[in-house]
């Protein structure tokens, strides 16, 4: 098994072909254990040039994404990990992948679900998010979003199936929507929740590139800078050394309103499942941590006035996504 796995996560270029035609006489001579660990195989070396191609990519379209924000964004990140839109696969499922449940959980709200049954069987590339303006919150694990204001940039494979639309920003075809969220209050045990409706702003900004915000004069300044003349931003030089730009996951924050981290990095690696997180910070914030936390990360020095913190997430399981999330100011949508 563990040759198997290593063969397929160094495929040879020419190997897809060969691995394909053993499948179809596997099938035809009814092998259908062979078939199975073949399939497999095929599965994972296709996942991987995808993959491949994406990063390759990921990185130039990241510092693209970084010119048409504002200045003063606070929170960014990356996930190089392609995904097909399927509106039928639970949350519960993808708990195994929960970077693709912060990609998609404010999408998926939209409109009572709506809006993601049009995009079923799109593919997405590359999703890019920020938020501004992140206030303060508890590190509850999985914690709601703490930003104020929040933008997502999905690259797609190709043209969209939305439905018409029903307004217009900055010349673009524009989509309203509208989302049930659970109002912020004290929890009691058998009181239902209060809920509330949230209003989002849907652009079509290129044939493959959907945005979604939280406002829609956000949206504005967005597009208005998306011009052939727009420059790339690269990340800041002094976070830049610290998180690798390749990974399938990764991401920065550099403001923060407590005296913890002055700025922080995220990466996370879908060879290994390891996540990093690095951080600025002359105290280790780990001193203070509770018993849970120590258990859940191992903590280095990474640098002069640099700590970081690292989990295997094979162990652990998904809580040190969602810690990670937290510290970015991103949490559950609903």
């Amino acid at each position: 098994m563990l040759a198997v796995v290593a063969a397929a996560q160094n495929p040879a270029p020419a190997e897809l072909p060969g691995l394909i035609r053993e499948l179809r006489q596997a099938i035809l001579s009814d092998s259908l254990v062979q078939a199975s660990e073949l399939a497999a195989k095929v599965d994972l070396q296709i996942d991987e040039r995808l993959s491949a191609s994406v990063v390759l990519d990921g990185p130039a379209r990241a510092a693209e994404t970084l010119g048409w924000l504002p200045q003063d964004i606070e929170s960014f990140w990356v996930n190089q990990k392609p995904f097909t839109i399927d509106p039928d696969r639970s949350e519960q499922l993808l708990s195994e992948d929960p970077v693709e449940i912060y990609s998609t959980d404010r999408l998926r709200a939209q409109n009572g679900g709506e809006t993601f049954r049009a995009l079923a069987r799109q593919t997405v590339r590359l999703v890019v998010a920020a938020a501004r303006d992140i206030g303060e919150g508890g590190l509850g694990v999985p914690g709601p979003v703490i930003a104020k204001e929040v933008v997502y940039f999905y690259f797609l494979d190709g043209p969209t199936n939305l439905p018409a639309a029903d307004d217009s920003i900055g010349g673009r075809p524009a989509w309203r929507g509208l989302a049930k969220v659970d109002v912020p209050t004290q929890f009691r045990p058998g009181a239902k929740r209060e809920q509330r409706e949230d209003e989002n702003w849907m652009v079509l900004a290129k044939l493959d590139v959907l945005i979604l915000a939280n406002r829609r004069e956000l949206l504005e300044s967005i597009l208005a800078k998306m011009t052939p003349a727009a420059k790339a931003a690269p990340v800041p030089a002094d976070l830049s050394a610290h998180v690798q730009q390749k990974a399938a996951f990764w991401g920065f924050r550099r403001r923060f309103r407590t005296p913890e981290p002055t700025g922080l990095t995220v990466e996370l690696d879908a060879a290994t499942r390891r996540l990093k997180m690095s951080y600025r910070s002359e105290a280790r914030l780990g001193q203070n941590w509770k018993p849970t936390l120590r258990d859940q990360f191992q903590e280095e020095a990474a640098g002069e006035g640099w700590q970081r913190l690292s989990a295997d997430l094979k162990a652990r399981g998904p809580w040190p996504v969602h810690f990670a999330m937290a510290k970015l100011g991103f949490g559950v949508y609903r």
